[in-house]
């Protein structure tokens, strides 16, 4: 039989949602007499158990009282959650991203407010805010989803109970469609081209859709001539300075699939250029077998390639971002038609679902074609009716 837990020692059971709970009295308020616990949340009974050692210790040394959990604030949180709890759980790409979120916008708006204190009102005027300053409705979405897992984790760990975030209505978005090139805008921004690699690269961009990363991360042992298919594996990422290869956006992201003829040729032509200039460079030549590199064999800056990009649209007039060629791969596919499903597994789209929100606004009226398919088997009518 388990030996009944005294004083101090804390509880565990299993609460009404069937989670395991551990829970650990750290005092009672002077005011109204009430018990102040400290509640931690876990899938297991093991995980809570191990929760719970780790904050009785704590209590001992008397780093965990009821004035240090009260007094918590959301900024102190957030500096623990982030190394704590994101850094190991997403890539690197993504822990920047929650970083930089937390700093620009989450702390300056909320940090000086008590964890404990932190009320719905409190994050619902701070996502107005976001708002009202013009921030896009993606990145006020961002804000709420980044600060939402925070307070989570913050429930798991026992300094609160309830997510002030969780019914925070977002502002209604404003629908959005995707811009793409026209065949005659991007035959002459392709024209317009006078460097060897630059064109290599924005001609495989419209070819195939890839994501920035995508493309500067290409290997040659991932384009097969033979077979005409070109395979994604990985992602270039400029971190501090520092380049780092990494998997994928998503699962689905990592993707093959058979190439144009005309991008076969283009390859071909542009293999034989890259061979040439490895040659001049002898030994100094830095060999990671990429597809596009600087002459010396490194990775391009992605924010280069960006900028380039721009600096070509702007000579001809054009106003489009690097990320649009992907959307006139996917447009103009979809005009030509090529069916959606096809066209989102090409991008490495998560479902279906994603490449519909962004292109539908492009599909062929398909009741035209539903229209045509019922006339053809419906009989003609023969009948004579004598009323």
């Amino acid at each position: 039989m388990a030996r009944k837990r005294a004083n101090n020692e804390g509880s565990i059971y299993r609460d009404k949602k069937g989670r395991w709970v551990a829970a650990l009295t750290l005092g009672y308020c002077p005011n109204t007499g009430k018990r102040k616990r400290k509640v931690f949340y876990g899938k297991t009974r093991k995980e809570v158990q191990e929760k719970l050692n780790k904050a009785l210790v704590m209590q001992q040394q008397g780093q965990l009282t009821m004035a240090s959990v009260s007094a918590i604030t959301v900024r102190q949180w957030l500096e623990i959650w982030l190394p704590t709890y994101k850094k190991i759980s997403v890539k690197r790409k993504t822990y920047d991203s929650y970083e930089q979120v937390v700093n620009d916008y989450i702390i300056p708006g909320l940090g000086h407010i008590r964890l404990t204190k932190l009320s719905p009102n409190h994050v619902q005027t701070f996502i107005n805010n976001l708002s009202e300053k013009g921030l896009s409705p993606r990145t006020v979405e961002y804000a709420k989803v980044i600060l939402n897992s925070a307070l989570k984790a913050a429930i798991n760990e026992g300094y609160i109970h309830k997510n002030p975030a969780a019914e925070v209505k977002l502002p209604k978005k404003a629908p959005t469609q995707a811009r793409s090139m026209s065949p005659e805008q991007l035959e002459s921004f392709l024209e317009s081209i006078t460097n060897r690699t630059h064109y290599a690269i924005y001609y495989t961009a419209v070819s195939t859709g890839l994501r920035r990363g995508e493309l500067l991360a290409l290997r040659w042992a991932d384009v097969d001539f033979k077979t005409k298919t070109l395979r994604v594996a990985q992602n270039l990422l400029k971190v501090d300075g520092k380049y780092y290869f990494d998997t994928p956006k998503t699962p689905e992201s990592i993707r093959s699939f058979t190439i144009p003829d005309k991008l076969v040729a283009e390859l071909k032509s542009y293999k034989a250029y890259q061979n040439k200039e490895r040659l001049l460079m002898g030994e100094l030549y830095n060999d990671h077998d990429l597809v596009f590199a600087k002459p010396d064999g490194t990775p391009f800056d992605p924010g280069y390639v960006t900028r380039k990009f721009r600096m070509l649209c702007t000579k001809l007039g054009l106003d489009f971002t690097l990320h649009e060629l992907r959307h006139t791969f996917a447009t103009l596919s979809l005009l030509n038609g090529v069916d959606i499903t096809t066209v989102s597994k090409m991008l490495g789209h998560k479902d279906v679902t994603t490449t519909l929100n962004i292109y539908s606004h492009v599909l062929p009226d398909s009741t035209e074609r539903l229209a045509r398919t019922v006339d053809a088997f419906l009989p003609e009518r023969k009948n004579s009716f004598s009323n």
